[in-house]
């Protein structure tokens, strides 16, 4: 009888922890994903609230705001690549540094073509609104100004001397 019993518990924990290793194998469920960012979501159906967009108005933002990140995404990675380059320079022998002014310029072309970029996103999104809508624009651009320049609220405080 207890022979039995011990067999019968013997299982059912093993079966137990055979659940347990699978369910921790697995993970944690994740969420699905989407072409955009949950950041980049939360923002654009921020902007369209506080500018009461309609239906229309919003498929057209969405799809501004959707070619802007697309455009922004290429940008950033050429941005870091020089900027590898540019740090990678301080570890070559001098015969085979890069020309740091070159590098130095392309790095600025980029920062140029990432604030054009996002005026003219936000020139395209004030050109969708209507007068009403257009009141609200500057609490928008106030709102993103912060956003844009990455506010020193967000940033870390400087290390300790």
């Amino acid at each position: 009888m207890k022979n039995k019993i011990y067999q019968i518990g013997l299982g059912l924990m093993l079966l137990v922890n055979g659940i347990l290793i699978f369910l921790f194998v697995q993970g944690a469920p994740r969420p699905p994903r989407h072409d955009r960012s949950p950041k980049q979501n939360g923002l654009m159906e921020k902007i369209s609230q506080q500018l009461q967009l309609t239906p229309e108005q919003q498929a057209n933002y969405f799809e501004l705001a959707k070619a802007h990140a697309t455009h922004m995404n290429v940008i950033d990675k050429s941005h870091k690549k020089l900027l590898k380059t540019y740090f990678k320079s301080l570890i070559l022998p001098s015969e085979q540094q890069p020309n740091h002014d070159q590098l130095l310029h392309q790095i600025q072309s980029l920062e140029a073509q990432k604030i054009t970029i996002t005026y003219q996103h936000f020139h395209d999104l004030k050109a969708l609104c209507n007068e009403s809508q257009k009141a609200h624009f500057e609490l928008i651009i106030n709102d993103m100004f912060d956003v844009l320049i990455r506010n020193s609220k967000n940033n870390p405080p400087p290390p300790r001397d």
